[in-house]
């Protein structure tokens, strides 16, 4: 509602923390939205692969790294 009124003035009045909660969402929707018009328009994903996360930076944030050797611990023992 206020997103002309900067962190600054915001700490000026006292104010400590400022949440952006919907902001991510909103620019990821908006990306998304870019980025699925782009495949209807070709017909491929090739034109957007320069722009997108790689896969292993998805799995390492999701902690797939450490997961991996629980698995192969897992069909050891089986």
């Amino acid at each position: 509602t206020y997103y002309r009124t900067t962190a600054d003035e915001l700490a000026a009045l006292g104010i400590k923390v400022v949440i952006y909660a919907n902001h991510g969402l909103r620019s990821a929707l908006a990306a998304m939205e870019r980025t699925y018009a782009e495949i209807l328009r070709t017909g491929s994903t090739a034109s957007v692969e320069a722009g997108l996360w790689p896969i292993a930076s998805i799995f390492a944030m999701q902690g797939m790294d450490e997961l991996e050797p629980a698995s192969e611990r897992a069909s050891i023992e089986a």
